[in-house]
């Protein structure tokens, strides 16, 4: 967009970046992030917003231009902070933008920020970062402007057609659409970052630090299990995030040739928190916005708006020829300057790709031999030391391992795995082969496996049931039913054993939905005098 200056101060250089010696250091891409801003006054309120965070920052007073939102030179502060601010303004519209280097210790980090208006358009705001730094510099976690936060904190700000908080947003099974909308748009530009919860709610890391260190760089969602069941039905097993998982969908996700491996998941541990992959989450995510430079993602930098200006100038024949030729010298030189900070930023992306790829080519080697000994062992683990076989099929073996569970075959591995514990009627195998297409697999292998382990051993050593209930969490075990039952709603659960009627209340539950698909019911009863779980029924809702 071509521009008019307001200010020959440009000609004067006012723009002085802080050197280390350039054979010795290297300047790293640390964040870039660019959004549109949609407050009537986003202009001028990002304009004092960035002020103001360069003066709390530097700790130095602006000149009296700051009011007026015009060109000045940042002052330094013990030379340890300088920079530069340009306005440009043309009938079209107007850029601001700004670059100010902090020296602390032995790296200087150079903050760069926009604010542009074009006419009959939204505001865009946009901030980057990178560090010039010692080549034995062992490295820093990437982050990005405190100033970013604030800018959405107190303006509106939507990228992709989406808006654009400081915070995480909860996806509701109603909602699935739109978020699949959003994962598969053509000209989405920022990823999205997907966190899972488990069944209680949960997620397994800290939302609002990951929101803290990322907001503004990428699309922030998060969803509970029902709404990830449903993702998963409409998008597939491989492109689904579940049980707790983490996913970044990235920019370019096609249906027609997705790829899960291009869009990373991770499995996290269930601390609730996970500092380490909250690091790197940040990692993968910050730098990404380098690779952006066109449309709604370009970045004003104050180099570019320098040399447009004295471009301008020298092309208007302003003042002697002298000035001229110093203007057009001055030009060539934002040019070289602008076009070495962006090979080596691009050459500093590429070299922490190959780490990436080098990593990630060694981890992946790893967890295959890994996997591989996994499944080794577990086969043989089924095996007793005389030899004699436990009664689990490599069948049943290889659904666990392949996490293929059905619920017949977790009542088939329990009833094997647990002999002495457990008895598993025929009326049990019967109901589990009406829930065939029950979604929550894993879940109800869970409780069983809990029911005959731990729940047992609590029960056997006596500890009363109230107690050994609280193993299986909230809203997953009832000692008797909801409503009163009448005669065939008993019946439903009265069950034979050993030639006695055995009126089986207790069930753990999964789901309240009036279908197979979604609700699953586990009746048992404990008999003290064998010390053993008698299962009755692991199927559909019984009718009250």
């Amino acid at each position: 967009m071509p521009h008019t200056v307001l200010a020959k101060t440009i000609l004067s250089g006012i723009f002085h970046q802080m050197k280390i010696d350039q054979t010795k250091s290297r300047r790293l891409p640390v964040s870039r992030t660019t959004f549109a801003l949609s407050d009537r006054n986003a202009f001028n309120d990002a304009i004092d917003l960035a002020q103001s965070w360069i003066s709390e920052t530097g700790k130095i007073s602006l000149p009296r231009e700051a009011k007026d939102r015009t060109s000045f030179e940042i002052p330094s502060l013990n030379g340890d902070g300088v920079g530069s601010v340009i306005r440009m303004d043309d009938t079209q519209g107007a850029v601001w933008a700004a670059r100010f280097d902090n020296k602390i210790n032995e790296r200087i980090w150079s903050t760069e920020l926009f604010v542009e208006q074009r006419v009959g358009g939204l505001a865009r705001f946009g901030a980057q970062l990178a560090c010039q730094t010692s080549l034995s510099d062992p490295g820093f976690e990437h982050s990005r402007p405190r100033l970013v936060r604030s800018i959405l904190e107190k303006l509106a700000a939507e990228a992709d057609g989406e808006s654009l908080p400081e915070h995480f947003v909860e996806v509701q099974p109603d909602d699935i659409d739109d978020l699949i909308s959003l994962l598969y748009r053509p000209a989405r530009r920022l990823p999205v970052i997907l966190v899972s919860t488990d069944d209680n709610g949960g997620a397994q890391i800290d939302l609002k630090r990951l929101a803290n260190r990322i907001s503004g760089t990428a699309h922030l969602r998060y969803l509970a299990t029902d709404a990830s069941y449903e993702l998963t039905r409409l998008a597939t097993k491989k492109m689904s995030t579940f049980n707790g998982a983490v996913r970044i969908y990235m920019p370019g996700l096609d249906q027609r040739s997705e790829d899960p491996f291009e869009h990373p998941l991770w499995l996290s541990p269930f601390s609730g928190n996970n500092p380490k992959l909250i690091s790197q989450l940040v990692d993968r995510v910050l730098p990404l916005g380098f690779r952006d430079s066109d449309g709604d993602a370009r970045f004003w930098r104050v180099s570019l708006l320098r040399q447009a200006s004295l471009q301008h100038l020298a092309a208007q024949k302003l003042g002697s020829r002298e000035d001229q030729l110093s203007a057009e010298i001055d030009a060539l030189k934002g040019e070289i300057d602008n076009i070495r900070e962006t090979a080596s930023s691009a050459e500093a992306l590429m070299d922490e790709a190959n780490d990436k790829l080098t990593h990630l080519q060694t981890e992946h080697a790893r967890l295959i031999e890994e996997n591989h000994n996994l499944k080794t062992q577990l086969f043989a683990s089924f095996n007793t030391k005389s030899g004699k076989s436990s009664g689990i099929t490599s069948s049943d073996v290889r659904a666990l391992a392949d996490s293929t569970l059905t619920i017949p075959f977790s009542l088939n591995i329990i009833k094997k795995s647990f002999p002495d514990r457990v008895h598993v009627l025929d009326s049990a195998f019967k109901s589990a082969e009406d829930s065939s297409n029950f979604r929550k697999q894993q879940k109800a292998f869970d409780l069983l496996w809990t029911l005959c382990t731990e729940y047992y051993e609590k029960i056997s050593n006596g500890i009363g049931d109230v107690e050994a209930r609280k193993l299986f969490g909230s809203g997953n075990y009832s000692s008797k039913e909801s409503e009163k039952l009448s005669g065939p709603g008993k019946d439903r659960r009265t069950f034979s054993y050993k030639g006695n009627d055995i009126f089986m209340e207790k069930h753990l539950k999964i789901g309240v939905a009036d279908n197979a698909s979604d609700t699953l019911r586990i009746h048992f009863e404990w008999i003290s005098e064998e010390k053993k779980i008698v299962l009755g029924h692991c199927g559909p809702h019984l009718d009250f």
